[in-house]
Formats: structure tokens, sequence, C-alpha cells
């Protein structure tokens, strides 16, 4: 009989700690407030076609209307590279987030249900193998297309990326190009056109060698 309650007492402990586990998982923090995109904000500063403004710190906020919701870009002041891109339910409710190194999932990205808990989390940094976005800024900084103490070189005059990164997950091949400059082809950069740059590299995502420069 005692075997049977110590049984019993085992069993219900560990369906105490799944079901807390699980809890932790699909909900917000206790005390963390549910992100939203202030909806009134964003009307009062919408001007062709999104919202746009920026902070004190000098973080820059874009933000568009949707046919689901709304869009939502983070730019944070260099010498940062990572920006974060949020969508939100018409409510304005957070619905997913993901951070980016210019078109590059980096780090954890979240999808959210309509009450704030957490549907999906996924750590985009297991796609790449031993060179990690770190280890692009190195290559770029030595190269001397931007520096990483003051952030120059990341963005061009009117606030757009001046470079353009890309992961494949296939071959794990970086592929790295300037926004403006002369054209180069090759199969492998985005749909296989022509790519319009003053400079473009290849990586090898696993030894870091440069394939194509």
């Amino acid at each position: 009989m005692i075997n049977k309650i110590f049984i019993l007492l085992i069993l219900m402990f560990f369906h105490s700690c799944s079901g807390q586990n699980e809890k932790e998982i699909n909900t917000t923090k206790k005390n963390e407030k549910m992100k939203k995109i202030d909806i009134d904000k964003f009307k009062k500063n919408w001007s062709k076609g999104g919202a746009f403004f920026s902070l004190s710190d000098g973080t820059k906020i874009e933000q568009y209307e949707t046919d689901d919701g709304f869009d939502e870009i983070i730019k944070k002041p260099l010498p940062s590279f990572l920006s974060e891109y949020n969508t939100y339910y018409k409510d304005g409710n957070l619905k997913s987030s993901t951070i980016v190194f210019s078109e590059v999932s980096v780090g954890k990205s979240f999808e959210y249900n309509k009450v704030g808990k957490i549907i999906s989390e996924k750590n985009e940094d297991l796609k790449f193998g031993k060179i990690k976005y770190t280890d692009i800024l190195k290559i770029l900084n030595e190269k001397n297309h931007l520096d990483l103490k003051t952030g120059k070189g990341w963005y061009k005059d009117n606030g757009d990326l001046a470079i353009s990164i890309n992961f494949n997950e296939t071959n794990y091949l970086w592929t790295i190009r300037s926004s403006e400059g002369i054209i180069t082809y090759s199969k492998n950069s985005p749909a296989g056109q022509g790519l319009k740059s003053n400079f473009y590299y290849e990586i090898d995502g696993n030894s870091g060698k440069i394939l194509k420069e």
C-alpha cells in the first residue's frame, strides 16, 4: 500500500512539473506586459505610406499597415548592426518578433497568439555553420567596407542598408554585396539575378573561406 502511494506521489510530481514547463513556454512572463503597437501614435505619425519616427537614443522606427495588421522595423542606433522586425494583429497585439542582420534572421524568433501566449520559439543561430554573423562583420571590417566601432558604411545617407547579406541554409553559403555599383552576375545570388554592387563576396559558412570576390 505504501509503495502504491509513493508511486502515485511521484507521478503527480512529474505531471505538475510538466504542466509548469508548458505554462512557462506558452505564456508571457507573469510581470511582462504584452507588447502592443500604439495605433493612435501610428495614425498621428502616418505619412506617405507609413509612420516614421525616432527615439531619444537614436533608434529609428518604421511602421506600416497591412491587410493582417501592422509591420514594424526597429533600427537600433549604430554601432549596432541588428534590427528588429515585428508584426502585429489588427488590435495592436504582438504577433511575431525577429532579430535580423541585414536580410538574415539571428538570435531567437517568436510567434504569439492573440492573447500574448508564445506559440512558437526558434533559435535562428542553429542554422549556421562555424561562421556566424559576427564573423561576417569582422570580414567586412577587415576589407574596409564598414567600421565596427562607429558603424560607418552600414547605412546609406537615406537610411537604407548599404550592404545586403544573405545566408543559404542548404549549402551554408553567405553572400554579401553592396547596394550600389557595377553589375555582378552569380548563380548563387538571390533568384540568380544580376547584382548591382561595388563589391560582392561568397563565403563558405563552415570554413570561412572567401570563394568569390
